[in-house]
């Protein structure tokens, strides 16, 4: 069983304030597929996880839905983000079933590693990628290459989508693998928010 989560309304939400242990405790539901097992790990009662998570959705305009699968998941969503250490695709390799939906993967950061079917790669015009090196260092990547599934020329960085714009319609993926950089980057941006907005915690080191 997956947790599957679809948007109610379209509302402003405040990260900043955001209550995190309900966010871990929705993460730790979505790890074991088990409310049983998720609370004996978190050492709480399972209804008093079950209001967690209610709290959270009422929190965010979320609704979190259980599917029987990955296929029922995938059928219920526009948008698909992966983030797994999975060896083998975690997706159901179907082109009808993946079309016309955009994928994110930030998971499978090896070349040992993939999480996206040949399905998804017959269906993209372009992989969008966060940095070049992406094309060795991910299965997703590393794989469909070798294998012809897609060329060196369909993938691009987010720095050329700049001149020339990503065409989004159809099936589109974004494939990133991190760097140190953008964590830097993220991170100062969201400590110069919270300054701006008075919230947060100083902690001297």
């Amino acid at each position: 069983m997956l947790l599957f989560v679809k948007y109610l309304q379209e509302s402003q939400v405040n990260f900043m304030n955001l209550n995190y242990t309900r966010v871990l405790h929705f993460l730790t539901t979505a790890k074991y597929m088990n409310m049983n097992k998720a609370a004996n790990e978190l050492y709480i009662s399972q209804p008093a996880l079950s209001l967690s998570i209610s709290r959270l959705e009422e929190e965010l305009g979320l609704e979190a839905v259980a599917c029987a699968g990955a296929a029922q998941a995938v059928e219920r969503a526009e948008i698909v983000v992966t983030a797994t250490a999975s060896r083998e695709p975690v997706l159901p390799d179907d082109r009808e079933l993946v079309r016309g939906r955009h994928f994110i993967g930030i998971g499978s950061y090896k070349p040992f590693m993939r999480e996206f079917p040949r399905a998804v790669f017959q269906e993209v015009r372009e992989v969008l990628v966060d940095v070049e090196f992406a094309k060795e260092e991910t299965g997703d990547l590393a794989v469909p290459l070798e294998e012809g599934w897609i060329t060196p020329g369909q993938v691009r960085t987010l720095g050329k989508t700049l001149s020339a714009p990503l065409d989004c319609s159809g099936t589109t993926l974004y494939k990133s693998v991190g760097m140190a950089l953008f964590d830097v980057l993220a991170a100062d941006h969201l400590l110069r928010k919270a300054q701006a907005l008075g919230v947060g915690v100083s902690v001297e080191g």
